[in-house]
Order: C-alpha cells, then sequence, then structure tokens
C-alpha cells in the first residue's frame, strides 16, 4: 500500500513532465516550419527588379499564401507519413495567415536595401573617387579658402560700391552747389559793379529831390515858352507897322534870343535830371531786385547744402562699415597660414578717414554759412557807395573763397578716388565682356543632345518624363505614399546671363563640396546606386562592366537618368543643362582658384576684390570651357595641377558624384529612383512587398492527463491550450529581406 502511495505521484509527475517536453519540441518544430514558409515566400522575389540588386515578393498574395500554408505543412511532422512509432504529430489549425508589412514604396525600406547592396562597393569608389583625389591631397581646404575669399570680396565689394555710390552722389551735390557759388558770386560783382556807378553817377541824389528838380525845370521851360508865345505874338502885331515900332521890333528880337538860349538851357537841364532821375528809380529798382534775388538764391543754396549733407553722412557710415568689415577680414587672417595670396588686395582699399569727411561737412556748411552773411549784408545796404559796396564785395569773396577751398580740398581725395574707380569700371566691365562671351559659347552646346518636345532624336523622351512628372505621374505616386507633398525640381538655377553672379556662384559651389565632402556613409552608398543603376548622359561613352546585373543604357529614358534624379525637372533639356551649366559652374571655379593662387600684383593697386576676382574668373571660364568639351565626350580631365596635381582626373560620372554630395535629398531622390525602377521595369513596387508577418496555430495530442496539463497553462508555465486530448498553441514570426 504505502510502495502504491509512492508509486502514484512519480507517475503522475513523469507522464505530465512527457507531454511537457513533447509541447515545447512540437512548439520547435512549429516555429521552425513558420520560418521556413517566410523564406520561401522570400524567395519568390521579382527577378526584373533584382537586376537592380533590390528583392520583392514577385507572386501574388494568393500565392504567396499558397506557398506558405504549403512548406509550413511539409515541415511538420503530424503531416508526414509515418512508418512507425513517432514522438511529435504537429499538424496546422486552420488559424495559418501572411501578413505583407512594407513594400519597396516605402523609403526606408527601399534605403535599407540599397545601404546592404551598396556596402561593399561605395566604400570603394568613394575612397578612390574622392578621398584620394580631393581630400588627402588637401585640395578641400585650398576650395575653402576660395570660396572664403569669394564671399569676402563679394561683401566688401558691395560695402565699396555703396560707399562709392554715395561719394559719387556727393561729388555731383557739391559740383552742383560750386558751379551755383561760381555763378551767382559773377552774377552778383557784376551787378554790385553797376550799382557801384549809378551810385557816382547819382551823387548826394535822391529820387525825391531829382523829381522835384525835374518839375522846377518843367516850370522853369513852361514860363519860358509861354514868354516866347508873348513876343512872338506881339512881334506879329507890330510887323507891319511904321518905323516907330523899329526899336520895339528889336528889343522884342534880343528878348526872344534870350529867352531861346534859356530855353535851350532849360531844355538840356531838364533832360539831364530826367537821365539821373531814370538812374535813380533803376538803382533803388536794382538794389530791391537783388535783395529779392539773393534771399531766393540763399534759399537755393541752403536747399543744396541741406541735400548734401544727409547724403555725405550715409556714404560715412558706409565707410565706417567698409572699415569695420576690412578690420575684421585683417583679424581673421592674423596670424593665420590660410590665406590666398590674393587676399592682399583688402590692404590696398582707398581708406577715407574720419577727418576727410569732417573736414568735407564743415566745409560746405561754411559756404552755406558765409553766403547767408552775405545775404544779411545785401539785405542791410541801401546804398552802394565806394565804402558799403566795399564791404558787400568782402563778403561775396568771402563765399567764393570758401567754396574754392573745399572744392581744391575735395579734389585732392576725389581726383584719386574717382581715378581709381574710372579705371576699375573699364576694367570690369572688359572682364564681364569676355566671361559673358564663354557663358554664350556654353549656352550654345547646353543642350547636351536633347530635343524639344515633338522632336525626334537620341534622348527622343517626351512620352517618358510624362509617366515621370505629369499630374498623375510616377514621381507623385511615391511622394504621395510617403506623405509628401510632390515638387518637382529641386531649387538649382543657374545665371547664365550675369557674370558676376556666375563667378560668385562658382565659387559658393565650390564651398559647398568642401563641406559635403565630410559626408556621411549613408549618403555615400545611396548617391553611389544612383550612378551604378541607372545611366548619365556619358555612359555610352564608357567600358560597360561584364558583371553588371542590369545594362541602365537600355533603360527607357536614355543617356539622362542620373541627371534626371539630380535635378527633377520634366524635361531633358532642363535636367542635362542644369548639369551642364554646374559643370561648368565648378571647373571655372576651380581654374578660377588656380588664378587667385597667382594672382597679378598690379591689380592690387586698384584696391577693388571683386575686380581680381572677376580677372580670374574671366581665364578661369575659358579654361573650364574647353575641360567641358572633354568631359562631355567621356574624356577624363585633370582635376588641377596646381591644386591636386596633374595625375589627378576627373570624368563626367565623377562629377555628377559630386553634384549628388551637393544637392543630398533623399525623400525626392527615392521617389525619383522608385519611379524610373518602375518605368523601366513596368513594376509597381507599392505591390513588391520586402516584409511577412506569419502566423500559424499548431497543436499536438496529449498523451496523458489533458486535465492536469491545464494546470500548467492556468499557472503559465506553457502557452498552450488545451482542447480535449490536443493542446494548441499560436505563433508569430516576421522576416524581411
Amino acid at each position: 500500500m504505502y510502495i502504491i502511495l509512492l508509486l502514484v505521484p512519480v507517475f503522475f509527475f513523469q507522464a505530465v513532465l512527457i507531454d511537457f517536453a513533447r509541447v515545447k519540441a512540437a512548439q520547435k518544430e512549429s516555429e521552425q516550419a513558420l520560418k521556413a514558409g517566410l523564406r520561401s515566400v522570400l524567395s519568390a522575389f521579382q527577378p526584373d527588379v533584382q537586376t537592380y540588386g533590390l528583392y520583392g515578393i514577385g507572386i501574388s498574395q494568393e500565392d504567396s499564401l499558397k506557398l506558405y500554408r504549403n512548406v509550413l505543412d511539409n515541415n511538420l511532422s503530424g503531416n508526414l507519413k509515418a512508418e512507425g512509432f513517432r514522438i511529435l504529430d504537429t499538424r496546422t489549425e486552420n488559424a495559418t495567415s501572411l501578413l505583407p508589412m512594407y513594400t519597396l514604396a516605402n523609403h526606408t525600406v527601399l534605403k535599407r536595401q540599397i545601404l546592404e547592396e551598396m556596402k561593399i562597393r561605395a566604400p570603394i569608389e568613394f575612397g578612390l573617387e574622392i578621398k584620394e583625389k580631393w581630400i588627402k591631397t588637401g585640395a578641400d581646404k585650398l576650395m575653402k579658402q576660395g570660396s572664403v575669399f569669394s564671399k569676402e570680396a563679394g561683401k566688401i565689394e558691395k560695402l565699396l560700391e555703396k560707399r562709392e555710390e554715395l561719394m559719387d552722389k556727393t561729388r555731383k551735390k557739391f559740383i552742383k552747389l560750386y558751379e551755383k557759388i561760381k555763378e551767382r558770386h559773377a552774377y552778383y560783382k557784376k551787378r554790385m559793379n553797376e550799382l557801384g556807378s549809378m551810385a557816382d553817377e547819382l551823387g548826394i541824389h535822391t529820387v525825391d529831390s531829382l523829381k522835384q528838380e525835374v518839375q522846377s525845370v518843367r516850370d522853369s521851360i513852361r514860363r519860358l515858352q509861354e514868354e516866347a508865345d508873348k513876343i512872338d505874338g506881339r512881334m506879329e502885331s507890330i510887323r507891319d507897322a511904321a518905323e516907330t515900332a523899329k526899336e520895339e521890333w528889336e528889343h522884342l528880337d534880343k528878348s526872344k534870343e534870350q529867352i531861346s538860349k534859356d530855353l535851350t538851357e532849360a531844355q538840356q537841364k531838364l533832360s539831364s535830371f530826367e537821365h539821373l532821375f531814370e538812374v535813380a528809380v533803376q538803382y533803388f529798382a536794382a538794389i530791391q531786385i537783388i535783395k529779392g534775388e539773393v534771399k531766393q538764391d540763399e534759399k537755393q543754396i541752403h536747399e543744396l547744402q541741406e541735400e548734401l549733407q544727409p547724403i555725405l553722412t550715409d556714404a560715412k557710415k558706409a565707410n565706417d562699415e567698409l572699415n569695420g568689415e576690412l578690420q575684421k577680414v585683417k583679424d581673421a587672417y592674423k596670424g593665420s597660414s590660410e590665406e590666398l595670396p590674393v587676399s592682399q588686395v583688402f590692404g590696398h582699399i582707398l581708406i577715407l578717414s574720419e577727418e576727410d569727411f569732417h573736414s568735407y561737412q564743415t566745409g560746405v556748411a561754411s559756404i552755406d554759412a558765409l553766403f547767408s552773411g552775405f545775404q544779411t549784408k545785401v539785405l542791410d545796404t541801401d546804398v552802394y557807395r565806394s565804402s558799403e559796396a566795399a564791404d558787400v564785395h568782402e563778403k561775396n569773396q568771402a563765399v567764393l573763397k570758401q567754396a574754392e577751398h573745399v572744392h581744391k580740398q575735395q579734389n585732392k581725395v576725389e581726383g584719386t578716388r574717382q581715378k581709381k574707380r574710372e579705371e576699375v569700371n573699364s576694367q570690369k566691365k572688359e572682364q564681364k565682356e569676355k566671361i559673358s562671351e564663354v557663358l554664350a559659347q556654353l549656352k550654345s552646346v547646353m543642350n547636351g543632345g536633347c530635343t524639344d518636345p515633338g522632336e525626334k532624336g537620341p534622348l527622343h523622351n517626351d512620352g517618358a518624363y510624362k509617366q515621370l512628372e505629369g499630374e498623375n505621374g510616377l514621381f507623385r505616386k511615391y511622394m504621395n505614399l510617403n506623405g509628401t507633398e510632390a515638387l518637382s525640381g529641386n531649387g538649382v538655377a543657374y545665371e547664365l546671363d550675369n557674370p558676376v553672379i556666375s563667378g560668385h556662384k562658382s565659387m559658393d559651389l565650390l564651398g559647398k563640396l568642401a563641406d559635403v565632402l565630410q559626408s556621411g556613409r549613408d549618403e555615400w552608398f545611396v548617391n553611389e546606386f544612383a550612378l551604378t543603376r541607372f545611366n548619365y548622359r556619358t555612359l555610352d561613352l564608357e567600358t560597360k562592366s561584364k558583371h553588371a546585373l542590369t545594362d541602365p543604357s537600355r533603360h527607357v529614358l536614355a543617356g539622362q537618368e542620373a541627371e534626371y534624379l539630380l535635378y527633377g525637372f520634366s524635361s531633358c533639356k532642363a535636367n542635362i543643362s542644369t548639369a551642364y551649366a554646374e559643370m561648368f559652374s565648378i571647373r571655372m571655379a576651380i581654374r578660377t582658384l588656380e588664378a587667385l593662387m597667382e594672382p597679378k600684383n598690379e591689380l592690387f593697386q586698384l584696391g577693388s576684390p571683386l575686380l581680381v576676382l572677376l580677372v580670374s574668373a574671366a581665364q578661369g571660364a575659358v579654361k573650364a570651357f574647353e575641360d567641358m568639351k572633354q568631359l562631355i565626350e567621356g574624356k577624363e580631365v585633370e582635376i588641377s595641377s596646381k591644386i591636386t596635381g596633374s595625375f589627378f582626373t576627373f570624368t563626367y560620372k565623377d562629377y555628377l558624384r559630386l553634384f549628388f554630395f551637393i544637392h543630398s535629398n533623399d525623400i525626392k531622390l527615392m521617389s525619383r529612383m522608385q519611379s524610373l525602377i518602375e518605368m523601366n521595369t513596368k513594376q509597381d513596387l507599392a505591390k513588391l512587398t520586402t516584409y511577412v508577418q506569419g502566423n500559424t496555430a499548431s497543436s499536438l495530442k496529449l498523451w496523458f492527463m489533458p486535465g492536469l496539463m491545464k494546470v500548467f497553462e492556468v499557472t503559465g508555465l506553457t502557452s498552450c491550450e488545451v482542447k480535449g486530448t490536443r493542446c494548441e498553441w499560436k505563433q508569430t514570426a516576421e522576416l524581411s529581406y
């Protein structure tokens, strides 16, 4: 009895332990079968897309589920024919399912596959083509210096030009004031002399006294004429009288003769007084006119002075800004070895001192003040006799003397400034014309073999771009699938009609390039994928790899896929021309940098950083255009014999590689790659699953007491659920490429 009591618990324990172990083994078996089913589904990848190194399930969901279930069932012991005793009889239940999770339309998934595909190739390409040729040679540092000089030159030239324009305006205003002073001085000098002559002629006479004198003489003339008339009447009455009237006749004749003499004298006196009266009227009227004129002139001169002073103040502010910026540049380079020889030009810029502006401002103000004093003197003067006229003349002369002094003083400064400015502007114009000629030549070849819409040609592709960039195009589709607004292009634009902007933009591009060469690993991989899986302008001119999975030259968008990936415009001409413009721009920047490393010292004396840059840019543009002709023919061109050495060369493809770094934009780039892949393979990437989740329910028949196994289920020691004589469990697994 005691033995039975001891053996029964042992038997129960062993029975439960055996079933527990069988359940664990069956769960392991079903898990392996589940993963095998998922691997089998993933093995049915789409072969056309696989040529890009990308993987997505190439069969329908229905076929995938069928394959999954088939492999799952065939890997479970319960579905195998038994020829003898077997410990496990695992089988699937009805709860088996297969859920597609992600597709190649997802940017994150696509990028992960690209990184996996390119993790060996991309570092090699990047190391050989970029790091060895740019970073290790120190070219990136020189490019940075060139870009910094360009920015500093542009900024300082802008401040310099602002000051020069304000100084020119100030000069014009001052010359206008100076000419006004000279003209009015001559006028007033002449009028003062005229008034002096009139004053000398009038003597002590006044208008009133002369008026009385004239009236008095006129009265005398009237009386004499009356007497003469009486004498004439008397003589007429005695003309035929006897001899006795002869004596009276003679007396009357003598009286008439005397009256005639007196009348002549009176007429002469009247004429003299009338002339003096007219002179007096003119004299005093002229004085009043001059007083009115001097008021008007003082107002105009004061207005000219008020117009000039604010401009001169602004010119001083601009000069202070320029001096401040120049000091920053000098401080930045102080004690630094990272300075191009051309930076010496900053030390030759014409500096205007505080004293120059102070002298100019006070000089102009004193002219206005002296003329105001002259006006006061004129207004206070009513008689221009010698002493009074001398005082007015002195005031008038003082105004001219001060104006001539300021003019002479400013000519010393302005003469040097104007001479330099004219020479600088002349040479700037000449260099701009040289650059413009090269840019015009570049425009003539920028279509790169592209045809206009509707025309036939080697790069005829109207339908392809409509499929890619149309209103319901593939690019918009993949951008929307990833929750991003679809905007064509990437904002890259080149101004080929403005040589100054072209020069600065080239040097800016050089600075960006120096920065992006330190970009992260993921960008290298994605960029290399774009260049190795898609075609570009010169691909047909290069030797093709014998081991490539795909031939990009046979793609729908011939000779322009990489350019489209870069810029995203909706035409061949727009993408190719932008690539050409950018390639020319960077070549021009490199050639310009070479010229900046050996500048012409005589240019420094003119003190214009922009002129130095333009001269170098003009030389660089000519050489860059020759480089471009070779690059678009598929030839290698030395990067720079002065910067990296002549044995380092770059091809058209290498420059595209650089541009991918500069314009890195994963979202748009991924969507464009997806669009091209769908167009080339006719496969919708949104239907190519890369990540699947499998769900299954499996069961195992229990040998011993199922009821006792429920105890383990309640306590959580096992995940299976006892249903009758079988123990059932559910499992989930995920797998991706």
